[in-house]
């Protein structure tokens, strides 16, 4: 599928394709992770069939070089999946590379509804590699257990996960589970950390010392360093709220998330304070931070409502001053030229040469009831 050129828009442009689906039914076909931006200029990606029983997820590689978004591989076909297993509908975590430069993430239930009396074993940390388009099985982390949230360290010899226990908490609806620690080449689990405090498992905040943070449930992060080492820090989040996504690191800078209840932008500076930078236009499930270490990317209305936010905008915030720019209403260049309502992002990732944003979004047909089915790739030039 080639990317069209949809023109020039408050400045930038936007070239914007439909994913090519499977010909079958999704329960939708939807995205749900961060694709990651390669140092050859290409962008992977992923978009799954939501199942559970029989459930898959598909790569996708975006070429600038042809401007030609590809499905590459089928995840289910290297991890001996049989006819009638419980499968790996979505992919959840953010997709990162190696020291290798291959690409590490985890499979995820596509839906947790009858999985407690199905052939459901735990989800897989799995490599991809970009040049044999191959993807390797690094096996279960925590058996019985779903990968929604994984980070890497700043040397990229250690993946930092969050597992879920697919028994949601009735009362509460809430997920329990555990922090591990796993070696990015072998998928080796190194360490486990169970605090009961534990809330939210959606994202692992990384400094640029290799600590790994994870939201507790008043608002502290309990921090976990690569040999084990545990404590609590005790700056709270935002509102008290809990972590949704932030960004990687960048040398020795700061790093910025995003919390849920409320929604609210902060900055985890290089002195370990956490400094409040506001509220957010609405649910943000994906930041980007620019190579140089001077812009926050996000589009707010993650989970469908985006276009009444503003037209899905891609929003930059300066990271020294605060201030906000919208930098393209995307459904308002997307829906006229491919029929496409772009409701909202779990996808927004910076290119390496920092002239290029990829967005990644879920939406329906234009004039049906469908919020999620179709997934659209906007790849948007900032200069």
């Amino acid at each position: 599928m080639t990317l069209e050129d949809l023109g020039e828009t408050d400045g930038v442009r936007v070239h914007a394709a439909e994913y090519p689906l499977p010909d079958y039914e999704g329960n939708p076909w939807s995205q749900w992770g961060e694709g990651v931006a390669l140092p050859d200029g290409r962008y992977v990606s992923a978009v799954g069939d939501h199942l559970g029983q029989d459930g898959t997820t598909w790569f996708y590689e975006y070429d600038p070089a042809t401007d030609e978004l590809t499905r590459t591989v089928e995840v289910s076909e290297f991890l001996d999946h049989e006819d009638g297993d419980w499968g790996f509908g979505k992919i959840h975590a953010p997709m990162v590379l190696d020291a290798d430069c291959s690409i590490v993430t985890a499979t995820y239930w596509g839906s947790r509804r009858g999985i407690e009396d199905s052939s459901y074993e735990g989800d897989h940390l799995v490599r991809y590699d970009p040049i044999t388009r191959e993807v390797h099985d690094l096996g279960i982390p925590v058996e019985g257990f779903g990968i929604p949230s994984l980070s890497i360290s700043p040397d990229r010899r250690y993946i930092y996960g969050e597992a879920v226990d697919p028994s949601t908490d009735a009362a509460t609806e809430a997920d329990t589970g555990v922090f591990f620690i796993a070696d990015a080449a072998t998928g080796e689990v190194t360490h486990l950390d169970d605090r009961d405090e534990h809330v939210g498992f959606r994202d692992v905040l990384v400094t640029s010392d290799g600590e790994a943070l994870y939201a507790m449930n008043d608002g502290s992060l309990g921090a976990v360093r690569p040999d084990g080492a545990e404590r609590v820090i005790d700056a709270v989040l935002p509102g008290g709220g809990w972590l949704r996504s932030a960004t990687p690191t960048r040398g020795q800078g700061a790093v910025y998330g995003v919390t849920r209840d409320p929604d609210a932008l902060f900055e985890y500076s290089t002195s370990g304070e956490s400094i409040d930078m506001g509220e957010l236009e609405g649910y943000v499930a994906s930041i980007a931070l620019s190579p140089d270490g001077e812009t926050v990317f996000y589009v707010p209305g993650a989970h469908g409502n985006g276009p009444e936010l503003g037209g899905t905008p891609l929003i930059a915030v300066d990271t020294a001053s605060g201030e906000r720019t919208v930098l393209a209403r995307l459904n308002d260049v997307i829906e006229p030229a491919l029929g496409v309502v772009a409701g909202g992002s779990f996808s927004v990732v910076a290119a390496p040469s920092g002239d290029r944003i990829y967005v990644g979004l879920n939406g329906g047909r234009s004039g049906s009831d469908e919020e999620f089915g179709t997934v659209v790739l906007a790849a948007i030039d900032l200069s």
